[in-house]
C-alpha cells in the first residue's frame, strides 16, 4: 500500500508507450527482476500544439511469487532525468536496434538442481572422442562445483560416463545418497 500512496504524490504524467522497453532478468526461481525504460513528459507543462518537453526514465523492479497468485515488489528503483539531443540520438538508435531484433525468444525453465542445470548448457557441447586433457580439467572444476564433491571423485564420475557431463550429472543425481561422505571433502 505505501507504493501505491508514493505513486500518488508522483507528478501527472504523459508516457510515450511506444518509447518502452523492457528487459527481464531470471535470478532464480524464486526472483525475477525488470526494468522498464522510455520517455515522458510531465503533464502540467505539456502544452496543446507544442513540441513536448521530454524526459527519459528507468524503473527497476526485483519481485518474488506470493501466494493466491500475487507477487512481492522487494525493489523498486526509479531514475529520471532530462534528455539532450545526443541522449535522444541514442536512445532512437537502441530502440530501432531493439525493435528489428524483435523478442527474444522464451526460455526452457530452469531446473532446481544446479548439476542437471550445467549439464543442460554443456549438453550442446558434445564431443566426439575424448575431449583433451585441458577440457577434461574443465569438465572436472565445473563438476566440483555443481556436485560438491572433491576432484578426484568428480574425475572418477566423468571416467564412468565417457566424460558425457549431462550422463555423469544424471549419473551422479541417482546414486548421491550412496555416495560415500570423504567424496564431498572441501575443494
Amino acid at each position: 500500500m505505501d507504493i501505491a500512496v508514493a505513486l500518488s504524490k508522483l507528478p501527472i504524467t504523459n508516457h510515450y508507450t511506444e518509447s518502452f522497453m523492457v528487459d527481464t532478468h531470471l535470478i532464480s526461481e524464486e526472483l525475477l527482476a525488470f526494468t522498464v525504460q522510455g520517455l515522458f513528459e510531465d503533464g502540467k507543462f505539456a502544452r496543446a500544439g507544442e513540441v513536448p518537453q521530454l524526459n527519459y526514465f528507468t524503473r527497476s523492479f526485483v519481485v518474488s511469487p506470493r501466494g493466491n497468485e500475487s507477487i512481492a515488489v522487494l525493489s523498486d528503483m526509479l531514475f529520471i532525468s532530462g534528455i539532450t539531443a545526443a541522449r535522444m540520438a541514442r536512445y532512437k538508435l537502441m530502440l530501432n536496434k531493439a525493435a528489428s531484433a524483435g523478442p527474444a525468444p522464451p526460455l526452457p525453465p530452469a531446473p532446481a538442481n544446479p548439476v542437471v542445470q550445467a549439464a543442460e548448457s554443456i549438453s550442446g557441447l558434445q564431443m566426439s572422442g575424448q575431449p583433451t586433457p585441458e577440457v577434461k580439467r574443465q569438465m572436472i572444476e565445473q563438476f566440483c562445483k555443481d556436485s560438491g564433491m572433491i576432484p578426484s571423485f568428480s574425475e572418477k564420475c566423468l571416467i564412468e560416463y565417457d566424460w558425457n557431463y549431462e550422463a555423469a550429472g544424471q549419473g551422479f543425481l541417482s546414486i548421491k545418497d550412496k555416495i560415500p561422505k570423504e567424496a564431498f571433502g572441501s575443494v
